[in-house]
């Protein structure tokens, strides 16, 4: 049996001497004016002053900075930019690793960043083409196939709403409308020239002027 103490007191029991070592290793830590040592067998003393508490390894973990659109004020059809930043805000310098953006549910591109060291960040672009018209949820995820041990996941993504407006129908042009016919000399006039029937001499004037009598 191994028992660790704390200035005299006894604190934990352990079956195994490593389980005991690592105890006793950690109450120095936290009690660094201490006297901590393990007892084997109520018989032999093993003080740990000198042995260093084990320090905690370093975590990886990469974010999404922000996700944004260029331009604004969006019609259905339009070609739509989104921009993703992306920053490793870690302990380690990381490898490769993917991400993917999202606009709707039809429209996503994925993507891969060769490495990124600790503090650095990468600034992501993609051109969704003819985008319909509707209310688009626009996601950005970093580390989308779970290649980076982190410690959380929830800040390797972002995401923000996009509305493209249904296009407007353009008014038809009316259709031009003929000048009066006028009446100068006894003849019908239209534009300065003489109006001559084709064919028959049946007509209809709802509007006329008489320029000469």
């Amino acid at each position: 049996m191994f028992v660790v103490f704390v200035n005299g007191e006894e604190v934990s029991s352990h079956s195994e001497e490593k389980e005991a070592v690592e105890n006793a290793v950690n109450a120095k830590f936290d009690n660094p004016n201490a006297e901590v040592y393990y007892q084997i067998d109520s018989k032999i003393k093993v003080d740990v002053s000198g042995v260093s508490a084990p320090q905690p390894e370093p975590e990886s973990d990469v974010a999404v900075e922000s996700i944004q659109l260029v331009g604004q004020d969006f019609v259905e059809g339009d070609d739509i930019t989104v921009q993703m930043v992306v920053q490793n805000i870690g302990e380690t310098d990381l490898g490769s690793f993917s991400y993917t953006l999202r606009l709707g549910t039809d429209l996503q591109i994925e993507g891969s960043i060769d490495s990124l060291v600790v503090g650095d960040q990468v600034v992501l672009e993609h051109t969704f083409l003819s985008v319909p018209a509707g209310e688009h949820v626009v996601e950005g995820i970093a580390d989308s196939n779970n290649a980076i041990a982190e410690p959380i996941t929830t800040n390797n993504k972002k995401a923000i709403m996009l509305t493209v407006a249904e296009a407007s129908t353009p008014t038809p042009e009316p259709e031009p409308v003929g000048d009066f016919l006028t009446v100068s000399d006894g003849k019908l006039m239209s534009n300065g020239a003489e109006f001559r029937f084709n064919g028959t001499n049946a007509y209809y004037l709802p509007n006329y002027q008489i320029i000469d009598e």
